[in-house]
């Protein structure tokens, strides 16, 4: 069934929508994987492709390391205005270790460090052939090696696709602990549970949800609906916690069987690893139907069964069975909780208004909290020198001289200055500069301070000096 294209559908170019406004501006309902956008593996870090085959395509937001033989295909997304659809997005570099990665049914491929890749347009012999990307330093026939179905020129291959992991990655956790915050809505035949039969019973037009412990799930061997089947506007959400989410490896020891028509509900169904930041193994015999949402966490997947599902994670390490792209397609309700309002001049609890209920002394439509001018009717905030002051209200202070004025309105005079006699008129004006006269008393008005005038009389012709 194809994917519904709810709220967001990233088409070449486009970008994602800030995740807090995403959700503050939704009632319900969302489809959780959108962001990946179909890809059957999205990661927002490092991948390592060590054996068998992935039939969906992969987006991986680090590095790959190829280690082994496996084969992608399956692509659905076009990019850059390509003729093929795109199998495998490496958003950083490729690391060569071993084997040969390849590339079916005529996709594509997006590199975005080329800086560890040779690639070959032509093959040993200087004619055209399918593409081949090596180390670097090595040949068209060489291993380690990715290999196309089909010419891809490579100036297409260092395009940019425009995936934005780390916004995608903060609504896939925003998601997930919205998930895990809900309470278990399902009931169950408590007899069979005591044999490791979970027996669920759903409830129809509703998100279905279970929580449980790492622990409590590798303690079931199946699960079986009882009356009503996951489907588009009924899924079945499984929240696996653990109270141990520091441990560098939590282990699953074998996924419980589904019992029924397991493909038919893979679409349908999510297992939700809210709290876990570490590594998930997974090394058990039973096949995966559903999609595994751990987007804080490594998921390495070294059982010899299927994953029949989408698989969004922090790392990936595909090391056995085989990978099929059962993209989820349901939605969940996310109910729009708006955020108390806060006084930021941002529009917290998604109202229309801005700020309401707190303080505005001028009356301009801006909160005291962050008005620049409080007293001062000033909504426009102007604020030429970006001082924090706004224009209208910002007394210009002037600089300080020495000349018996307070300039800078501080209260004091000439201050800074030199005054050599102490009497508190600086140097520059005062009239006796080294007799403390602070009155500067100057009868003769000739400038210098009585204090410190000598009178010399005028020389007449009488034998007197």
């Amino acid at each position: 069934m194809e994917l519904k294209k709810l709220l967001f559908s990233l088409v070449v170019g486009s970008s994602f929508l800030n995740i807090t406004s995403y959700l503050e501006a939704q009632t319900n309902p969302i489809n959780p994987t959108e962001a990946a956008t179909q890809f059957n593996v999205f990661t927002s870090g490092n991948a390592i492709a060590v054996k068998t085959e992935s039939e969906g395509s992969w987006a991986i937001g680090g590095d790959l390391t190829l280690d082994g033989t496996i084969n992608i295909f399956g692509g659905v997304n076009y990019f850059n205005g390509d003729s093929q659809p795109t199998a495998l997005v490496v958003n950083g570099k490729v690391i060569y270790t071993s084997g040969r990665l390849q590339i079916l049914q005529n996709n594509y491929v997006k590199i975005g460090d080329l800086s560890t890749s040779t690639i070959f347009e032509v093959d040993q012999n200087n004619v055209t052939s399918n593409t081949r990307i090596t180390a670097v330093g090595n040949n068209y026939d060489s291993t380690p090696s990715i290999a196309l179905a089909t010419p891809q020129a490579a100036s297409s291959i260092a395009e940019n696709p425009q995936i934005d992991f780390d916004i995608a990655f903060n609504e896939f956790e925003t998601i997930s602990t919205f998930l895990s915050s809900q309470s278990t809505n399902v009931t169950w035949n408590e007899n069979e549970l005591s044999q490791g039969k979970l027996w669920v019973n759903l409830i129809a037009n509703e998100t279905n949800i279970i929580n449980l412990t790492v622990a409590e799930f590798n303690a079931l061997a199946e699960i079986k609906f009882n009356t009503l089947e996951p489907s588009e506007t009924t899924p079945f959400i499984i929240n696996i916690t653990d109270t141990s989410n520091n441990d560098e490896l939590i282990t699953i020891n074998s996924w419980p069987n589904i019992v029924g028509s397991p493909l038919s509900y893979s679409p349908y169904i999510l297992y939700n690893f809210p709290n876990i930041t570490s590594t998930i193994n997974y090394v058990g015999g039973a096949q995966i139907y559903g999609t595994i949402y751990a987007p804080k966490a490594r998921f390495n997947n070294r059982s010899n069964f299927n994953i029949d599902g989408q698989i969004i994670v922090e790392a990936f390490e595909q090391n056995s069975g085989e990978v099929h792209p059962y993209i989820f397609d349901a939605t969940i309700d996310i109910p729009d909780t708006p955020t108390e309002e806060i006084c930021d001049g941002i529009d917290n609890d998604n109202d229309g208004l801005i700020d309401e209920g707190f303080a505005d002394t001028d009356g301009d439509g801006v909160a005291d909290c962050i008005d620049n001018c409080i007293d001062t009717y000033n909504p426009n905030q102007t604020d030429a020198d970006e001082n924090g002051i706004g224009d209208i209200c910002e007394t210009t202070e002037e600089e300080e001289i020495c000349d018996g004025i307070d300039n800078d309105n501080d209260g004091l005079i000439d201050e800074g200055f030199a005054d050599t006699d102490g009497d508190g008129v600086a140097d520059c004006i005062d009239n006796c500069i080294d007799t403390y006269n602070p009155n500067q008393t100057d009868v003769d008005e000739n400038g210098i301070g009585d204090t410190c005038e000598t009178t010399e009389e005028e020389e007449i012709c009488d034998g007197i000096d």
